[in-house]
């Protein structure tokens, strides 16, 4: 989340608009969308000096909540992925399927269930009897 703090968009001129793009996450998507605002008419009377449409363009920013912890914890808390021990299982389970030797797969099953795997009580288990 630190690298995204503060963000300033991007201002840019679409059509008849000066519009701010930026980056904001959504809850249900691991991908950040790339979200466009407007800011104010290109001429007319409602039209904003450039230093206005920085500070026009940081509120909308701001007030969107792209830049707040919350909204990041949000987006992934609805994201789930697959975990390691889950795709090692898959994994060894398309093993089984090949020309592996069975011996060789239970040495595998073995190593991971040992090294790479185990819960946390069985490590606090295993520091208890080596010292």
């Amino acid at each position: 989340m630190s690298r995204r703090r503060g963000q300033i968009g991007s201002i840019s001129k679409m059509g008849n608009w000066w519009t701010v793009r930026y980056w904001i996450d959504v809850p249900g998507q691991e991908q950040r969308v790339y979200k466009r605002e407007k800011i104010c008419p290109t001429f007319g009377p409602d039209l904003l000096s450039a230093s206005e449409r920085k500070r026009r363009a940081k509120e909308i920013i701001e007030a969107s909540g792209a830049d707040k912890p919350e909204t990041l914890r949000a987006s992934v808390s609805t994201v789930r992925s697959t975990t390691f021990r889950e795709q090692s299982e898959t994994w060894l389970r398309a093993m089984e399927k090949r020309d592996v030797a069975p011996s060789t797969l239970s040495d595998w099953e073995r190593c991971l269930d040992t090294w790479i795997l185990p819960t946390r009580a069985s490590t606090e288990r295993h520091s208890e009897t080596f010292p």
